[in-house]
């Protein structure tokens, strides 16, 4: 998985967690399974949202998880503070909204 050097993220305010599970030591590949397993349940839970938005926040998403940030989900205000730091994100990097774009509907 690619991560955006973190002179090219985003700035983003941690969110202010209820999580009571600390997921930071998470390797980026369980990460993005997590981000996976959420989605197909349309369901963001809190700690993982968290953990989400931090990444997005300071560059340690690939293209493939902030896609997966990008699309709704059920859950609380911190899936939407997640949802908003993918924004922010690919707000700060417009060239990142043609791979997510890509990723969606396939080659342009």
């Amino acid at each position: 998985m690619a991560t955006l050097p973190s002179a090219q993220s985003a700035r983003v305010p941690r969110p202010s967690s209820v999580a009571r599970v600390d997921l930071s030591s998470l390797e980026p590949s369980v990460v993005s399974r997590l981000l996976e397993k959420a989605h197909e349940a349309r369901h963001l839970p809190p700690e993982l949202a968290a953990e989400a938005a931090v990444r997005a926040g300071n560059g340690r998403l690939g293209v493939k998880e902030l896609r997966l940030l990008l699309l709704r989900f059920k859950g609380s205000r911190l899936a939407e503070q997640a949802m908003a730091s993918a924004w922010a994100v690919v707000r700060a990097r417009p060239e990142l909204a043609t791979s997510a774009e890509s990723r969606f509907f396939g080659p342009v």
